[in-house]
């Protein structure tokens, strides 16, 4: 496991990825990218948020439980929460750029998705705070900020997931 305060990766493909994301969001939000084409049964933008968000749900247990358990695994699997989370938060929010900028007649209740992106918004910011240890102090404050939000996008992407399926 790489000892506290010694690793020494670089946050400039995370930045990137999280640059590509604005400016995926601006054109999205645009219409520029148009993500409203029908894939099957469901619209592109659709199967983008899904697929991000069941990257984030099975992902986050799986380190959660394999870092632990697999410590020399540790660095590989860090690596892979923070490129595979920020991917997965990108298709999330092009999702979330889409239906935000909708025009008023079309615009959607988004009670849920406000929950489910704002809880994404601060897990990133957390995480990203946290790994390239842009803190000076309050590491377990930030942790548990950053656990709580991953706990809140759990429940809110089961409710708002529901909600879009017409289930509630």
């Amino acid at each position: 496991m790489v000892e506290k305060g010694t690793d020494k990766a670089s946050p400039f493909v995370p930045l990137a990825i999280v640059a590509v994301a604005a400016v995926g969001m601006v054109l999205v939000g645009t219409r520029t990218v148009d993500l409203h084409v029908l894939v099957g049964r469901w619209v592109v933008h659709h199967w983008l948020a899904w697929a991000g968000a069941l990257f984030i749900a099975a992902y986050t247990v799986a380190f959660y439980v394999l870092k632990s358990r697999k410590r020399e695994l540790y660095a590989p699997l860090l690596r892979v929460h923070v490129i595979g989370g920020l991917l997965a938060a990108t298709l999330i929010a092009l999702h979330f750029a889409h239906h935000i900028t909708r025009p008023a007649e079309f615009y959607p209740d988004l009670g849920t998705g406000v929950v489910l992106f704002a809880s994404l918004v601060i897990s990133v910011c957390t995480g990203l705070l946290m790994r390239y240890r842009w803190l000076r102090g309050g590491m377990r404050e930030w942790r548990l900020l950053h656990t709580g939000a991953a706990g809140a996008f759990y429940l809110a992407v089961v409710v708002h997931t529901l909600q879009g399926l017409g289930v509630l």
